[in-house]
């Protein structure tokens, strides 16, 4: 009988899996899916918090790092649901948008952009792969957020040595981000709503707080963005992002509303600063 069973699950699974995979309406459906939850990464990586008063550099690797960061909650969301189809479609959208960054590196020749792709995935899998041992040790021990830490220093702040930032300040954004990630993990996986979640709503909730970062008897300087100028005066909304092709553009993720050019306000803010 238990045989039977087992059987007729996993017919059902395939002839489903099957379905989802080959129905235009499923595949239009994940194809949808994919771009939301791609999108809510996206949107919450390019926060400029991060490379502002989060002292992360804006170089091509850190922000993939922070993307992948938040890919990868998503992914152990989609693991827990055995969601292995809209996964797929979630990394073949950041394999994409990866190839649009790549693009718009300067020097980079077209015939170049696959291999350069093959050492992003690379990166991305290693990042993601030291995240995932950081959750099976267990929860609240030292060993873990020691793990975590060296996660951080090694795939977002870059192994950021004493001559680009105090080694003071650097553990304290290692330690504010570790703490991040933990609340991330466990909200993201564990408390957001399956029907939020099947819907591509992710509540993020706050992002870590930089200010209040402390040095014995010095002045902390101030983080220099290495973006364009136009980013800093973005109205709230509106982020900075990439076609295929590489050619920026500008795009609200609250009316999903896309242009060329810097949206006016921000425009007016810049020429009257």
């Amino acid at each position: 009988m238990a045989m039977s069973t087992s059987s007729s699950e996993i017919g059902s699974n395939t002839i489903g899996d099957w379905s989802r995979r080959w129905n235009p309406l499923a595949q239009g459906r994940n194809i949808e899916m994919g771009e939301r939850l791609f999108r809510a990464a996206q949107d919450r990586a390019c926060e400029l918090h991060w490379f502002t008063e989060g002292r992360i550099s804006n170089e091509f690797r850190a922000r993939h790092s922070l993307l992948t960061l938040h890919i990868w909650f998503l992914h152990k969301r989609l693991l827990k649901e055995d969601d292995l189809w809209l996964q797929e479609e979630v990394f073949d959208i950041l394999w994409n948008d990866s190839k649009s960054r790549i693009r718009a590196v300067d020097g980079i020749h077209e015939l170049t952009v696959n291999k350069h792709l093959k050492d992003v995935q690379q990166v991305t899998f290693q990042h993601c792969t030291h995240l995932d041992h950081v959750t099976t040790l267990p929860l609240g021990s030292k060993e873990r957020m020691e793990e975590l830490c060296a996660a951080i220093w090694i795939h977002i702040l870059l192994k950021r040595d004493g001559e680009t930032e105090s080694p003071e300040i650097t553990e304290q954004v290692i330690r504010r981000m570790a703490a991040y990630v933990e609340y991330q993990y466990d909200n993201i996986v564990h408390k957001l709503p399956l029907e939020h979640f099947k819907e591509g709503r992710v509540a993020w909730g706050n992002l870590p707080e930089f200010t209040g970062l402390k040095m014995k008897a010095k002045k902390i300087e101030a983080w220099h963005y290495e973006g364009p100028s136009s980013d800093l005066n973005l109205l709230d909304g509106w982020k900075h992002v990439l076609t295929d092709a590489g050619d920026s553009y500008y795009w609200n993720t609250k009316t999903n509303e896309a242009q060329w050019d810097v949206p006016d306000n921000s425009l007016e803010i810049t020429m009257d600063a």
